[in-house]
């Protein structure tokens, strides 16, 4: 299989596959179909075919408590991208703004309720768009965020080795600096408390 095509179809599957799990969702039978073309790449057919099969096993209510121990819960390891690289600074607003700029001019409208820094929802943007200077730009803080996210991924969760095919066939490993800078990006939530009383009028 040609290497953007690979790269395109586990995008897409993989984005599928860290959406919330509810019945509405994309049909797994499609993602079997886009496994099926990955052709001679047996270990991607394998690893992924492995997680859908678990997910299909799992009873919706128990693989959405999953979902949300794993990324809800976990505030290093949410699905959304600005997060990551800004945590609470006002600079994630402006984040958002130019990020929903980028959608826009790619041709697409986000219908989606989720922030436009949704993970999942990116990762479907790349699989369908053309390489422009704006994807390449969306691939490499993704790239970040994506082993970012990885390393904080409880081991155990069957959401780890969508993770691990993506950092293994898509995303190359950003550098040492490149992760450093992400996490001196980010700026925690100021939980302190106030010096004076906030009054309610």
């Amino acid at each position: 299989m040609e290497a953007t095509l690979l790269k395109n179809n586990v995008l897409f599957i993989t984005a599928n596959l860290l959406s919330y799990p509810d019945p509405g969702k994309q049909s797994n039978s499609l993602i079997f179909e886009l496994i099926e073309d990955l052709g001679e790449n047996t270990d991607i057919q394998n690893r992924l075919t492995r997680v859908i099969e678990l997910f299909e096993k799992t009873p919706l209510i128990e693989l959405q408590q999953e979902y949300v121990a794993a990324f809800d819960l976990k505030g290093a390891a949410n699905l959304y991208m600005t997060n990551h690289e800004f945590g609470d600074s006002p600079k994630r607003g402006q984040a958002l703004i130019e990020l929903q700029t980028t959608i826009e001019n790619l041709g697409f409208i986000r219908t989606t309720k989720e922030l436009a820094d949704y993970i999942p929802m990116l990762l479907e943007l790349l699989s369908v768009s053309e390489s422009t200077v704006e994807t390449e730009r969306l691939e490499i803080r993704l790239s970040k965020v994506i082993y970012n996210i990885k390393d904080h991924v409880d081991i155990n969760t069957p959401f780890l080795e969508i993770f691990s095919v993506m950092t293994d066939y898509v995303f190359e490993k950003p550098t040492d600096q490149q992760l450093a800078d992400l996490k001196a990006g980010q700026e925690k939530a100021d939980l302190d408390e106030m010096p004076f009383p906030i009054m309610y009028q």
